[in-house]
């Protein structure tokens, strides 16, 4: 039965209280509770076992061939910004990701930082969008 939450902090409490058996959630909030022995996890949903907890499998290694969905977060500024200062944001940005202490920090997390260009995150978003749209067409939603 699918039992609806308005996040995840809410389903996670529950899912430690034993009022659920199971859910999908975004590594990045549930790490801390797998490490620690509260909660098991069953597969990873990402193309490659994640560095935080490589001990679970993908679920394609789990045998759900071509399951793969991943979850990722961003900087967005508002359309009218000037180019000028997205260059510089993402310049700051990607320098900052690339700093050994913060991507350890990041990783120990379970994610994985990817700096990027703007124009790579906007394809990355627009090929996201086409995926998700199929989904919600194929469930008639």
């Amino acid at each position: 039965m699918h039992v609806p939450y308005k996040g995840s902090g809410p389903a996670i409490v529950d899912l430690l209280g034993g009022q659920i058996q199971l859910m999908f959630a975004n590594i990045v909030a549930v790490v801390a509770p797998i490490k620690s022995g509260k909660l098991r996890a069953i597969a990873g949903s990402g193309p490659k076992r994640s560095l935080a907890l490589p001990d679970v499998p993908t679920a394609v290694e789990a045998g759900l061939p071509g399951y793969v969905v991943t979850s990722w977060f961003g900087l967005l500024a508002p359309a009218r910004t000037p180019s000028s200062v997205v260059v510089k944001l993402n310049a700051a940005l990607n320098k900052v990701m690339r700093e050994p202490d913060l991507r350890d920090k990041i990783a120990a997390e379970g994610a994985e930082p990817a700096p990027s260009t703007p124009q790579e995150f906007g394809k990355l978003i627009s090929s996201e969008l086409a995926v998700w749209q199929k989904v919600i067409k194929a469930a008639g939603l």
